[in-house]
């Protein structure tokens, strides 16, 4: 299977955090957005230490508007 870039975090079964590498697969996250009948949040934020937040503060019970306001500090403002 051919590496895509992309990382999902499932939050819940309605709700996906979505994390990229490249601005192609920003573009396929988007595709996917479109057609998905869950709602996916994509962040604009380094792969790794986007992920890592995400999932460590989902795991330590933090809630979602919680996890998106940390891991919004790490966006990549160009």
């Amino acid at each position: 299977m051919a590496d895509t870039g992309i990382l999902f975090v499932s939050h819940s079964k309605d709700t996906i955090l979505a994390f990229f590498d490249l601005g192609s697969a920003r573009m396929n996250l988007e595709m996917v957005a479109d057609f998905s009948d869950k709602e996916i949040i994509i962040n604009n934020v380094p792969l790794v230490e986007g992920a890592y937040t995400a999932a460590a503060l989902l795991q330590a019970g933090a809630d979602l508007p919680n996890v998106l306001l940390q891991v919004r500090e790490l966006e990549i403002k160009k």
